[in-house]
C-alpha cells in the first residue's frame, strides 16, 4: 500500500507557502482601507475584544472584515457582520459571523436594533466611514463602547463629532499614526505565523498580474470583489 503521507505533507507545505506569499503581498498598503494581516490583529488588540461581548464588523466579506470576523469568533465573541448581498453574506457566515445584515438596505440599522433586542454592541469595526455610524450611536454600549475606524468605503472618514462621543461615553480610535504603526509592528510576529498555521485565513478574491491593475481597481471600486485583490509583478 502506497504511503501518501509524504505527498500530503508536501501539499500542506505548498499550501502554507501560498498563504505566506499571499500574506506577504498583503503587507503592501491598499488605499485608505489598506489594513493587512498584522493590522487586522492590531485592530482586534486595540479594541480589547473580550469573550461574551458583541461586535459589529462592517463589510465582513472583505479581506480585512473577514479576518476580523475570524479573530473575534475565535475569541468567543458574538459577531454581527454586514455585507452587500446574499453571496457576500454567505462568505461572512463562513468566516464565523453569527448574524449578517445587508448594509445596502436603507433600514439596516433598524434591523440591527431588532437583532439586539434589548442589548447593545460593544465594539464597532468601521470600514464604511461617512455617515454610516450616525444611526448606530444609540446601539453602542454606553461608557464602554469602542469604535475603530480603519476604512473609508464611502469616501470620507467617520463623520462623528466630539459631542456625540462624549454624550454616549464612547471612544473612537483611528487606525493611523505612529502609535498605531507601533502596535502593528508588535502584532506582526504573531499574525503571520498564525496565518501560516491556518489559524487565520486571508480572504483572497484573486491574484492578478500587474498588467491587469485597471481590472483590479474596477473590481474594488465596483465592490464586486470577495476578499482582497492582489497584484503580482
Amino acid at each position: 500500500m502506497t504511503d501518501r503521507r509524504p505527498t500530503e505533507r508536501a501539499d500542506a507545505a505548498r499550501n502554507r507557502r501560498a498563504i505566506l506569499d499571499a500574506t506577504a503581498a498583503l503587507l503592501a498598503e491598499h488605499g485608505a482601507a489598506g489594513v493587512t494581516m498584522d493590522r487586522v490583529a492590531a485592530a482586534a488588540g486595540v479594541a480589547g475584544v473580550a469573550a461574551g461581548e458583541t461586535v459589529l464588523v462592517e463589510a465582513a466579506a472583505t479581506g480585512v472584515g473577514g479576518c476580523l470576523t475570524q479573530l473575534c469568533a475565535a475569541a468567543g465573541v458574538r459577531v454581527i457582520g454586514t455585507a452587500g448581498g446574499e453571496q457576500k453574506a454567505r462568505i461572512a457566515r463562513d468566516n464565523g459571523a453569527d448574524d449578517v445584515l445587508d448594509h445596502t438596505a436603507p433600514d439596516w440599522a433598524d434591523q440591527l436594533a431588532d437583532l439586539l433586542t434589548d442589548g447593545t454592541v460593544d465594539v464597532v469595526f468601521d470600514s464604511i466611514g461617512g455617515e454610516s455610524l450616525t444611526p448606530l450611536l444609540d446601539l453602542i454600549t454606553p461608557l464602554r463602547g469602542r469604535i475603530l475606524s480603519y476604512g473609508w468605503l464611502d469616501g470620507s472618514p467617520a463623520q462623528l463629532g466630539v459631542t456625540e462621543l462624549i454624550l454616549g461615553g464612547l471612544t473612537l480610535t483611528g487606525c493611523a499614526g505612529a502609535a498605531w504603526l507601533g502596535e502593528v509592528a508588535r502584532q506582526r510576529s504573531t499574525a503571520l505565523p498564525a496565518t501560516a498555521q491556518g489559524h487565520l485565513t486571508p480572504l483572497i478574491d484573486s491574484i492578478l498580474p500587474l498588467a491587469d491593475a485597471a481590472h483590479a481597481h474596477r473590481k474594488l471600486e465596483g465592490r464586486i470583489a470577495f476578499g482582497t485583490v492582489l497584484l503580482r509583478p
